[in-house]
Parts: structure tokens; sequence; C-alpha cells
């Protein structure tokens, strides 16, 4: 069945999340989100399509009740129901303490009803600027990890899945 609407964009200019609640972090967030099947024909139920990018002109630590993250580039596909499948052909972060740069992390996955894949690269990230209480250190390099949930045999699925990751930072 057709989804009622071609396309849902999205677009704010300086929100503050924390205006509509006292528990948000304090933001001023500028940009668009774009939502539309991925058929027109088959409508929400062929699966959707989220590309949005935004702008954080007040990023800074967590412990401050900021975002630290600068801005945020998100392109996501897939189903809404929980069988998927759910594709992240790009992620991008910039991490920003609210004075500089505190890196950036690069990621894409898949996800199905059985597994998952992820991998991440991080480029230059520095923990310690988004959080104080994590080490002043430096991290560049790939992460992946990758697993399933398991089955028992009365055919329950596993809450938490089985799991490999790897990471190769320096």
């Amino acid at each position: 069945k057709p989804w009622v609407l071609s396309a849902l964009d999205l677009k704010t200019a300086a929100s503050d999340a924390s205006a509509m609640s006292a528990r948000a972090p304090v933001t001023s967030l500028t940009g668009s989100v774009r939502i539309e099947p991925l058929d027109p024909a088959l409508g929400a139920e062929g699966g959707l399509k989220f590309d949005g990018g935004l702008v954080n002109a007040r990023p800074g630590p967590w412990v401050d009740r900021h975002v630290p993250v600068r801005t945020l580039k998100v392109d996501l596909r897939g189903r809404a129901r929980a069988a998927g499948p759910l594709d992240l052909p790009n992620f991008e972060a910039v991490l920003s303490d609210g004075r500089r740069d505190a890196g950036v992390l690069r990621a894409s996955g898949h996800w199905d009803a059985d597994r998952f894949e992820v991998k991440a690269d991080l480029e230059q990230v520095r923990p310690s600027a988004v959080d104080p209480s994590l080490p002043a250190m430096t991290l560049t390099g790939p992460i992946a990890a990758s697993g399933s949930w398991p089955v028992a045999a009365g055919g329950t699925r596993a809450a938490i899945p089985a799991f490999q990751a790897t990471a190769r930072l320096n």
C-alpha cells in the first residue's frame, strides 16, 4: 500500500533540546532530515530511507549537559519492523568539547533478524574531551563487531547477542 507522504522533510534552525525538557542537553541544532519510502509503490511496507545532517553550534562535554557532537550525518535504510533488514551505509560524527574538535567517528553497518555487522573508524578521537572522566588519549583506527542472536532449543531467541569485536587503535 502506498505511503501517505511521498517524502517527509524536517528542518530545524538553532533548536535547543533543553528548551523542550529540563532533562535534555543544551544544543543549538541546525539541519535537515528527509524520510521517504525505498519503493514508493510499496510505501512504508517496502522500507524507509532516512538521510539527515545536523550541525550543533553548542557542542560540549556530557557532564556539562551538552552533546559532544558538532556535526552529524546519517544515512539509514530499512524496515520499521524488527524483522529488518536495517542498513547503515553512512554515519559520521565530528566530536567536539565546545572549544575544539575532539575527533571523527565514521561507521557503517547491517542488521537483520539473525545477525549484525558494524564497522567503525576513529580518527584522532580524544575521549577525555567528550567526558573528563575518560582517559586523556587520542585514538585512531578501525573497530569491527559482528554477531548473531543464539536460539535455544525451544526456539526462543537470546536477548543478548553472541558477538566478536576487534579493534586496531593507535
